[in-house]
């Protein structure tokens, strides 16, 4: 079993505010997850304000598409590992932004 720390990175954006600014969140991961069990887990235990899609959990609604690293992901599919040591979690389109990674 793992005891690995992984540091997520989330741009914080609002609508019409490209501040390009990132929060950073040091998680332990000791078994694989998805990237949105991470971002609840920042949600409920780190930061109440961060705002992300929380739908199915399943890819069938497909409203979690995030970019994960740089490559579009839907958040409740995309596996993480313990072995990871970082994420970068931004919006698919910068130009849509509600707030940080939820988008129109």
């Amino acid at each position: 079993m793992y005891n690995n720390y992984i540091n997520v990175k989330i741009k914080r954006m609002t609508y019409g505010k490209n501040k390009n600014t990132y929060d950073e969140f040091k998680l332990i991961v000791e078994s694989p997850t998805n990237v949105l069990n991470l971002l609840r887990n920042i949600f409920n235990e780190y930061d109440p304000s961060i705002t992300f899609y929380d739908g199915c959990g399943s890819g069938k609604c497909k409203g979690c598409y995030i970019k994960v690293n740089g490559k579009v992901e839907l958040a409740c599919l995309k596996i993480v590992y313990p072995e990871t040591k970082e994420l970068i979690l931004e919006p698919i389109k910068e130009e849509k932004v509600i707030a940080d990674l939820l988008t129109k």
